[in-house]
C-alpha cells in the first residue's frame, strides 16, 4: 500500500479506470469466444489475470484539511515464502501483513516470528503445524 495526495489520486484514478476497461474486455472476449465456441482448450502454461488497483480514501485527521489516499496495487503474487528470512518481530508483522497485496498467502515456516505469531493466535497455524 502507497500513501498518496490529491494531485497523485487522480492520476490513479485514471490507471484504475483503463484497468477495469481491459479487465472488461478480457472477460468479453472470453465470454464470446465460450459462447462461439472457439476458446482455446489446448494447454496454456499461463493465463494472464488481468489486474485492477483499489484507491481508498482516508479522511483527514487532526489539523489536515484535505484527506489523503491509499493505493493498493493488486498482484499476481498468491504466495510469499519467507522462511528463508529471519524475521524476529511478530508485532512488527502484524502491523504491516494489512498494507500488503489481499489473498496472498504468507509462509513464515521456521522463522523466530511464527513460534511468537503461532503462540499468541493459534488459529493462524494448520494443524500439522501445531
Amino acid at each position: 500500500a502507497t500513501m498518496i495526495d490529491e494531485a497523485e489520486a487522480a492520476v490513479a484514478r485514471d490507471r484504475i479506470a483503463k484497468q477495469k476497461a481491459a479487465a472488461q474486455a478480457v472477460a468479453d472476449a472470453k465470454a464470446k469466444a465460450q459462447n462461439e465456441g472457439t476458446e482455446f482448450s489446448g494447454r496454456q502454461r499461463r493465463v494472464e489475470v488481468p489486474l485492477v488497483d483499489e484507491l481508498e480514501e482516508i479522511p483527514p485527521a487532526g489539523d489536515a484539511e484535505t484527506p489523503t489516499f491509499k493505493l493498493l496495487r493488486d498482484s499476481a503474487l498468491r504466495c510469499l515464502v519467507l522462511s528463508e528470512n529471519p524475521i524476529k518481530s511478530a508485532e512488527l508483522l502484524e502491523s504491516l501483513q494489512p498494507l500488503g497485496p489481499r489473498g496472498v498467502e504468507l509462509v513464515l515456516r521456521c522463522t523466530p516470528a511464527a513460534a511468537e505469531l503461532g503462540a499468541k493466535r493459534p488459529d493462524l497455524m494448520k494443524d500439522k503445524e501445531r
